[in-house]
């Protein structure tokens, strides 16, 4: 991709570039995505063996407890205890070694990961031509359709096209929500209106039975 300024590129090299650039983000997020996910899987596995530790020390605890109240002789008493202790004791190597050992394969897997992102990033030429503000998967696919329908022409149109688009988006969104809180607040207002209409239709049914009933 050659250097030049995007306000001297005619519509048909602005739509190349976007379609260069937009092809680069979508690769680019799609590794981002992976990266995050992976390192939440590591932080599953983490908090599955904190927890699974937590079950096995409670159970433990426990057992001991009900086993040491109980009326059992020193001997099988001592031999249930040395048999908890031993077992605790390579459950903890186990979870240990575990860990210790998909740490080493996650963060091998991360870096391998990283070292994609970093190749995947050197391969972003188009996008460096685009201002951050820009740089996005749908501010492309918008400036090309705008390109398409013919509704703007040069730099400068398109993207104050797209800042329209985007404020018209806005204002579109703060009036749905101020329509969606006051239908909720409608809503609640008939309900009260409701249960007060059938109390005090209540109420006039007890006082007409009261009146009745003197008379």
């Amino acid at each position: 991709m050659e250097d030049f300024n995007l306000n001297t590129l005619t519509n048909d090299k602005l739509r190349l570039l976007f379609e260069e650039a937009k092809k680069e983000i979508i690769v680019y997020s799609r590794f981002q995505e992976q990266f995050i996910k992976h390192r939440e899987c590591i932080k599953e596995k983490v908090d599955s063996v904190a927890g699974c530790m937590t079950i096995w020390i409670v159970f433990c605890i426990f057992t001991c407890s009900i086993v040491c109240f109980s009326e059992l002789s020193n001997y099988k008493l001592s031999s249930i205890l040395w048999v908890h202790g031993i077992i605790f004791v390579i459950f903890l190597l186990i979870s240990f070694s575990w860990k210790k050992v998909m740490k080493k394969f996650d963060a091998e897997l991360l870096q391998e990961i990283q070292l994609k992102e970093y190749k995947e990033k050197d391969k972003l030429k188009a996008t460096l031509f685009i201002p951050s503000d820009y740089r996005n998967e749908y501010a492309m696919t918008t400036m090309i359709k705008f390109i398409d329908n013919r509704r703007a022409d040069g730099w400068k149109e398109i993207t104050s096209l797209y800042e329209e688009h985007l404020h018209r988006m806005r204002m579109e969104n703060n009036a749905r929500q101020i329509i969606e809180e006051l239908e909720s607040q409608t809503e609640k207002l008939s309900r009260v209106s409701g249960r007060t209409g059938w109390a005090a239709a209540g109420a006039w049914a007890v006082a007409a039975g009261i009146w009745k009933n003197n008379s």
